[in-house]
C-alpha cells in the first residue's frame, strides 16, 4: 500500500469517524432535547398541580369564610328576631291582664300562705287586691302590666308574680320553639333551587 492509498484510507477513516461523531452528537442533542421536553412537560404538569392545589385551597378558604359570615349573619338575624318577638310579647301583656279580675285571683292563689304585709298591683285591681289581702297595705303601680308583688316579714320575703316576671322566666323555654316555627315557615316559603 502506497503513501497515496494510506492517506486516502486515513482520510476516509477520519471522515467516517467525523460522521460517526456528528451522528452521535446529533443523537445526543436529540436525546437531550427530548429529555428537556420531558422535564419541561413534567414541570408544566407540576406547576398545573400546584396551581390547582392553591386554587382549591383558596376556594376552600373562601367557602369557609362565606360559611362563617353566613353563620354570623344568621345568628344576628336570629338575635334580632328574638328581640322583636320579646318586644311583641311584652306589647301583648296588657291584653292578657284585662281578664275581669280572674288573673289576679289566680296569681294570688299561687302565693305561699303567709301574712302578706304589702301588696302592689295595677290601679284597676286595687279593690280586688284589698279583698284578697285584707290585712295588707295595698299600693298601685302604673308601670305594672298585670299580676302582683307581695312582701312579708318586714320586707325580707318578697314575691313578684307579675306577667312581666313570668314572661321573663318562661322566655328561655318559649324562644327556641318560636324560632323553630319561624324557621320552618321561612324555609317552607323559600323557593326551591332549580336542578
Amino acid at each position: 500500500m502506497g503513501h497515496e492509498e494510506l492517506m486516502s484510507s486515513l482520510r476516509a477513516e477520519a471522515r467516517r469517524r467525523e460522521e460517526a461523531l456528528w451522528e452521535e452528537a446529533r443523537r445526543e442533542a436529540d436525546r437531550r432535547r427530548d429529555e428537556a421536553r420531558g422535564q419541561e412537560e413534567s414541570l408544566r404538569q407540576e406547576q398545573a398541580r400546584t396551581l390547582a392545589s392553591r386554587h382549591a385551597a383558596r376556594r376552600e378558604d373562601m367557602l369557609a369564610q362565606a360559611r362563617q359570615e353566613a353563620g354570623r349573619l344568621r345568628e344576628e338575624a336570629l338575635a334580632d328576631v328574638a328581640d322583636r318577638l320579646l318586644a311583641l310579647a311584652r306589647e301583648l301583656l296588657p291584653e292578657l291582664a284585662q281578664s275581669d279580675g280572674a288573673l289576679l285571683e289566680r296569681l294570688a292563689a299561687e302565693l305561699p300562705p303567709v301574712a302578706w304585709e304589702r301588696v302592689r298591683v295595677v290601679p284597676g285591681e286595687r279593690e280586688q287586691a284589698q279583698r284578697l289581702f285584707p290585712q295588707a297595705a295595698i299600693a298601685v303601680d302604673e308601670a305594672m302590666v298585670g299580676g302582683l308583688e307581695a312582701w312579708a316579714a318586714g320586707g325580707q320575703f318578697q314575691v313578684a308574680n307579675t306577667l312581666s316576671v313570668r314572661l321573663a322566666r318562661a322566655w328561655p323555654d318559649l324562644l327556641p320553639a318560636l324560632i323553630a316555627v319561624i324557621i320552618k315557615e321561612v324555609e317552607g316559603d323559600a323557593p326551591t333551587a332549580e336542578p
